[in-house]
């Protein structure tokens, strides 16, 4: 149970509200007025906001704090590789095939990968890899998971327009403003765990698709 007076996160959200849209860095940490977050220190599964309370994060940075906060080993070796090499040069280092092999050895299955600076970054490189390897246009994309910030992967299920007595499916809409219509040329939208819709998608379009877009843990 939170506490209903905030004073230290309502001050802070008032100033960042007249420097970022909604007062935050990235929409999925608005949860409106009362209650967006906003933390003074983090330990392990617990996190703290600025007003003295503590609480358990299930999310743990959306799943890359997989060792939990400030873990020292982690830590300390973050602090020797930017006291001894640095930050960010834009040249390559022996750390590069380090860490890549690392993950090679943990997953055999991979051949050669490269790392990216977002998660959208990342599916905009597979999924051009994938065009480009099947010579291939349209690419399925499974819903409820977070694929990316870019315009061809940001539509859904108009849930909340639908009528759930009918027997249709829901209309496929924009997330908001700004997507134009035409993103959606080469893509399609299913719902989660929907084989039906899968099966009919591959007999309307199979020659056609390049590849399957799903989160396999849902983050979203």
């Amino acid at each position: 149970m939170t506490k209903k007076n905030k004073p230290n996160s309502n001050t802070l959200f008032k100033r960042a509200v007249d420097n970022m849209p909604l007062g935050v860095a990235d929409s999925y940490r608005y949860w409106g007025e009362e209650n967006t977050v906003f933390l003074s220190s983090m330990k392990g599964c617990t996190i703290t906001d600025c007003d003295e309370q503590t609480f358990v994060d299930f999310r743990l940075a959306y799943g890359p704090i997989i060792l939990g906060y400030r873990d020292e080993r982690i830590d300390n070796e973050v602090i020797k590789a930017i006291t001894n090499v640095g930050t960010i040069s834009g040249f390559s280092t022996g750390l590069d095939s380090d860490v890549v092999e690392l993950v090679k050895s943990l997953c055999p299955n991979i051949d050669k990968m490269r790392f990216s600076n977002s998660g959208t970054e990342a599916v905009i490189g597979a999924v051009r890899t994938a065009r480009g390897f099947t010579k291939r246009n349209k690419i399925v994309v499974v819903e409820g998971g977070f694929h990316g910030l870019h315009d061809e992967v940001m539509w859904k299920s108009d849930v909340d327009n639908w009528d759930v007595n009918t027997q249709q499916v829901p209309d496929i809409v924009p997330f908001g403003g700004g997507i134009p219509q035409s993103t959606r040329e080469h893509q399609v939208s299913v719902p989660l765990n929907d084989f039906d819709a899968i099966d009919a998608v591959f007999a309307q379009h199979g020659d056609d698709i390049a590849a399957i877009l799903i989160e396999p843990i849902m983050g979203n």
